[in-house]
């Protein structure tokens, strides 16, 4: 199983709550079609009284059954569109490419 992570931060100015109608209920309609295995969103939670912020806002996790179906997926016209939905949102996001190994399931 071949997981991409996805590192995000909000676009300034968008609450909590409208960050999560954007990413959650609106992007999901666009990037929940490219052949995944699973497709999870962890919204991170407002920080408690003198907390600092943490650096990113979410995480995805996405999964496909190899490298071969998640590149064409994401070089595919749905993928490409689903990309570029994220700036609706995102002013930050790094990709980690990774191979899973399951300890506890």
């Amino acid at each position: 199983m071949i997981k991409m992570i996805a590192l995000v931060k909000k676009l300034e100015g968008l609450s909590r709550e409208e960050f999560v109608q954007r990413w959650v209920q609106e992007h999901t309609k666009l990037s929940g079609v490219l052949g995944m295995k699973g497709y999870r969103i962890n919204v991170a939670l407002e920080p408690q009284p003198g907390e600092n912020r943490p650096p990113y806002d979410g995480t995805a996790e996405i999964w496909w059954e190899d490298e071969t179906a998640m590149f064409a997926a994401l070089n595919s016209p749905a993928g490409v569109l689903a990309g570029k939905d994220t700036e609706r949102f995102c002013s930050k996001l790094e990709f980690v490419y990774t191979e899973e190994f399951v300890v506890i399931s």
